[in-house]
């Protein structure tokens, strides 16, 4: 028979435990705060939006009327998801797709062709924003969605690092069993590759589908 634990071991225990869960909801309120101060602002006179009283009266539900009629929001929301997801799978599937051939063939050079793709991280945005306008204006394609995505079928340096990483962990022997059975390249990695790496690609596709959801240059 399991000895008991003494009462005051468990009355500390349950001490603990309450002082724990009492920390992590004063977090939780602590960030949940500005939400609720951004949801209460909504609902007030714009007179009332900077006083302290966290519920309005009277509230205004005609304020969520007027912005919908004020700007074509949901135009806004469809360009925004429509380029998010677009953009995001492209971006994940070309980086998978150059990963996977710096993990697996081995050729001379290829470390230094490697570092060379890391290398383009070191490049600020400001520098490449005027050549890259100016590349899509001779294509033709100002004023439209395209360039918001098209250059990630490129890939992405720390994408394309990051599912190396990936790659690398894999048995050489899968590859080599399906080399036997008859799969090209291209099949390898859409048969074997891809399904094995699946959480690091969602893992690409929500980084990058948020950095796309909160890119205010490119637009």
């Amino acid at each position: 028979m399991a000895a008991q634990r003494p009462p005051r071991s468990r009355a500390r225990d349950l001490l603990s435990r309450v002082l724990f869960v009492a920390l992590l909801l004063g977090c939780s309120l602590v960030f949940l705060a500005p939400f609720a101060w951004l949801v209460s602002a909504s609902l007030k006179l714009r007179s009332e939006v900077f006083n302290l009283e966290w519920i309005p009266d009277p509230v205004q539900w005609v304020n969520y009327v007027k912005v919908w009629q004020a700007a074509p929001l949901l135009a806004w929301l469809k360009n925004s998801l429509l380029v998010g997801a677009i953009g995001a799978v492209a971006v994940t599937l070309s980086s998978s797709l150059v990963a996977f051939g710096f993990a697996y063939f081995r050729f001379r050079g290829r470390d230094l062709l490697f570092g060379l793709v890391l290398a383009t991280m070191m490049l600020p945005q400001a520098v490449t924003m005027i050549p890259v306008y100016l590349i899509w204006n001779e294509l033709g394609f100002i004023n439209t969605l395209v360039p918001l995505w098209a250059g990630n079928l490129f890939g992405s340096a720390f994408y394309v690092f990051l599912l190396r990483q990936f790659y690398l962990t894999l048995p050489r022997d899968l590859f080599n069993a399906a080399r036997i059975d008859g799969a090209n390249y291209f099949q390898m990695w859409l048969r074997v590759a891809l399904p094995l790496t699946r959480t690091a690609m969602i893992v690409v596709f929500v980084f990058e589908f948020k950095a796309l959801w909160t890119d205010l240059m490119k637009p």
